[in-house]
């Protein structure tokens, strides 16, 4: 999975096809169901799992993904103060950066090692800079490149350039993760108001649902083609609850995506997770 993210959009198509082949795949077996082709399964419980495989690919790919980058851009400030002290040493930047490829930078670690390779073979330190800014493909990352270009062109206080540049990148670090920290609660109010809205889902079903048809069996037993039709509407009005359901928790994912990160593909797993739990609660709890 590690090196897949870093294949950056050669990645992001193989996780494209894996999910595309999944979800049709089930696709393709509702489609068979619904036709009787297959006697196994329900025509739902397919679509369900086509949205619940595709969904939990994108979701895992997504998760490393953006655990990856906050790696990366989190040690992006000790990597400019460490070229600023260098230069502040005497140090040419093709040095300094070689000098830094010896440390230890977490995820950021081999992407400096690759950048220092490429310039021992002999290409341009903003040649190379460019390539790492494409290579890491984060905001951070492109943003420090360019900045490190810049200061290697032009002449002054180069040092005193990059640890104001890094000064100023880890107080950007720091203000998405106290975002971060302050939407865990919005993002939790998304899950409470789903597994509310599940249990009382869940309890009319199980509950008063029967209790209201059984009430109303006599009275309107008497009506022609009940025995089919009353049948008929309670595994309607059960369906019904159940589409509901599992649309409420793919929408309340994806809410909750936006809360987390600002995108909807970062509500991808949290979708995953409310499908997954509502398929759960009607499958084995309600027997739907």
């Amino acid at each position: 999975m590690k090196i897949w993210i870093r294949e950056g959009k050669f990645a992001k198509k193989i996780i494209y096809f894996i999910t595309g082949l999944l979800f049709s795949i089930f696709i393709v077996l509702a489609i068979l169901s619904s036709l009787n082709i297959i006697r196994f399964g329900q025509t739902s419980d397919f679509i369900v799992l086509g949205v619940l495989s595709s969904t939990a690919a994108y979701g895992l790919y997504d998760y490393f993904r953006l655990k990856r980058i906050r790696e990366i851009d989190k040690r992006i400030p000790d990597f400019l103060r460490d070229l600023a002290e260098s230069r502040r040493a005497g140090m040419t930047f093709t040095r300094a950066i070689m000098l830094a490829s010896k440390g230890e930078y977490g995820a950021l670690t081999d992407e400096i090692k690759k950048m220092a390779q490429q310039i021992s073979w002999g290409c341009s330190i903003s040649k190379a800079l460019e390539t790492f800014a494409k290579r890491v493909d984060t905001p951070l990352a492109k943003r420090a490149a360019s900045l490190i270009n810049e200061a290697s062109r032009s002449g002054g206080s180069v040092s005193e350039i990059l640890i104001a540049a890094a000064r100023d990148t880890r107080e950007i670090e720091e203000v998405k993760a106290e975002r971060r920290v302050s939407m865990i609660s919005y993002v939790a109010v998304v899950y409470i108001a789903a597994f509310v809205f599940l249990a009382v889902v869940a309890i009319v079903c199980s509950t008063f649902l029967p209790a209201m048809i059984q009430s109303n069996i006599s009275e309107l037993s008497s009506v022609g083609g009940f025995s089919m039709g009353g049948g008929t509407d309670v595994n309607e009005m059960l369906s019904l609850f159940y589409y509901a359901a599992l649309i409420q928790g793919f929408g309340s994912g994806m809410v909750a995506g936006i809360f987390e990160n600002g995108d909807y593909s970062s509500g991808i797993k949290h979708a995953f997770i409310l499908v997954l739990v509502s398929w759960i609660v009607f499958k084995f709890l309600i027997h739907i």
